[in-house]
């Protein structure tokens, strides 16, 4: 057993450790030291602030701190600021896919009719052309929708009017009657280039074949409004352009 001689005034609190054994005392010059004999524990005499100083942490504390450095060096940072390239990089393809330019195809200057014989025959038609341009091919069919208000003009199927139209040197000329039109309206047409009677999308939704809106309206992300599209009906003979990319 380890303490002061009784006749001490000292008061000290022991502390036991494997091997060794740290005590407790005031700083007094009358300071102790026993050691037993039946014991192998090594006593030594500390200021209180020289104890604290002593302190051992655990084996807990030990991988708890090593926890705590390897959580403090993970790559979060890293991975936010690869997150966030992907995205800009997902934005900027959206945004070339609807603003990028494409040379149209027109079909050949002997096949191309006189605007005064095309005007001749659409007025006694009573009739204007919808001119649909842009086509890279002949392949496939170009199909045309005419939409009367907003809430067709998503649905080709609730369209006023829709026809699919064979190809020509890259464009097809659509007679349409002024008797089916009404005051306003918009026209949506794409390249139907695979004939699966849709608009083909790529896995992240983007349009891989063309296509086009009057006025050349283009949403950012998706086709544009039809408020952005509508245009007022012509007289007869007149013509209206549709131009795909």
């Amino acid at each position: 057993v380890l303490g002061t001689p009784s006749a001490s005034p000292l008061q000290s609190d022991s502390i036991s450790f494997p091997q060794r054994q740290f005590v407790m005392a005031s700083d007094t010059p009358n300071d102790q030291t026993e050691t037993d004999n039946h014991s192998s524990a090594t006593t030594l005499h500390a200021t209180p602030q020289q104890a604290e100083q002593w302190v051992v942490p655990s084996a807990g504390s030990e991988e708890t701190a090593a926890g705590e450095g390897k959580w403090k060096e993970n790559h979060g940072n890293l991975l936010l600021a690869v997150f966030i390239v992907i995205v800009i990089m997902g934005f900027a393809i959206i945004w070339y896919q609807q603003t990028r330019f494409v040379p149209p195809s027109f079909p050949e200057g002997d096949l191309i009719q006189t605007n005064e014989v095309q005007q001749s025959v659409l007025e006694q038609n009573n009739a204007i052309v919808i001119r649909i341009a842009g086509a890279p091919n002949n392949r496939g069919s170009i199909k045309a929708a005419i939409h009367a208000n907003s809430t067709t003009f998503q649905s080709e199927n609730q369209a006023l009017f829709a026809e699919s139209l064979t190809i020509q040197n890259g464009e097809v000329l659509w007679l349409v009657p002024l008797d089916i039109l009404p005051e306003q309206f918009a026209v949506a047409a794409y390249h139907d280039e695979n004939e699966d009677q849709e608009l083909t999308l790529n896995r992240f939704g983007i349009p891989t074949e063309r296509y086009g809106f009057t006025r050349e309206a283009r949403g950012l992300t998706g086709p544009p409004r039809f408020e952005d599209a509508v245009i007022s009906r012509p007289e007869a003979g007149g013509l209206v352009f549709v131009f795909l990319r």
